[in-house]
């Protein structure tokens, strides 16, 4: 399964200045930050479903904490499934008053991001933080039909012979691991696989560990490992993130 990256954010940014008959330009402090020409603000983000969710999100805590975002602005959550990309939106405001009930989790040495995680739910999406509470709910403003030049999907016609079908998709080269990285929060600890889309948290590695586990087993519940780019019995290989060299005043 592909990442939700640059190509298909463009392809978002397309379909809300199309919608709103605008033109966004990036801002300086990162890849999912825009505005538009009236001066309104615009973040948008995207992911892929999994792990019984449809993605998780995380943004660095200077852009939560940054002022400028104080007079409102949009907040754009787009879920990708492969086929078509469903965009949900709702005033930035929101997300902005909640930032207390969303998980905080280390990046690096020095920067910290807060998180949550986003369920499809008819035409909505729920927006869920600490302990899996609900917060607040976007609506879908519109659906588009995408499929990245990587995947291949020729019609039966064209390749009559299965092998021949087969041979015409790419794969990914298999990976024989699974990596994930583990910071700690607020005394509970939070992993996050770089291979795919899974955030999961537990308040001991162990539990952690068995959760993270089971989070995999449904985000690949029904694929095809090597079409994931993964070999049939993967391992999981963890790395804990914390501060080389603790407080320092």
């Amino acid at each position: 399964m592909h990442r939700f990256g640059e190509r298909e954010r463009k392809h978002v940014i397309l379909f809300v200045e199309n919608q709103e008959n605008c033109r966004l330009t990036k801002l300086g402090i990162g890849r999912k930050f825009f505005r538009d020409d009236s001066g309104r603000h615009w973040w948008i983000l995207g992911g892929i479903p999994g792990n019984g969710l449809d993605g998780w999100h995380g943004i660095k805590s200077n852009a939560m904490e940054d002022d400028r975002f104080g007079d409102g602005g949009t907040l754009v959550i787009s879920v990708w499934d492969g086929l078509v990309i469903d965009i949900f939106a709702g005033p930035l405001s929101v997300l902005l008053e909640k930032k207390a009930s969303l998980y905080m989790a280390k990046q690096g040495t020095h920067e910290e991001a807060y998180q949550f995680n986003c369920k499809k739910q008819g035409g909505a999406l729920r927006i869920y933080g600490k302990g899996a509470s609900h917060l607040f709910t976007l609506n879908r403003i519109g659906t588009t039909d995408y499929k990245p030049e990587s995947v291949k999907s020729p019609a039966p016609q064209h390749h009559p012979n299965p092998s021949a079908a087969a041979s015409d998709v790419a794969l990914p080269r298999a990976s024989g691991a699974i990596h994930a990285v583990i910071t700690e929060s607020e005394g509970w600890y939070v992993a996050e696989c770089l291979e795919a889309a899974v955030v999961t948290q537990g308040p001991s590695l162990d539990e952690l560990l068995a959760n993270l586990r089971e989070a995999l087993a449904l985000y690949f519940d029904g694929e095809e490992l090597e079409r994931a780019g993964l070999s049939p019995a993967p391992r999981l290989v963890l790395s804990y993130e914390t501060s080389a060299f603790g407080f320092r005043a």
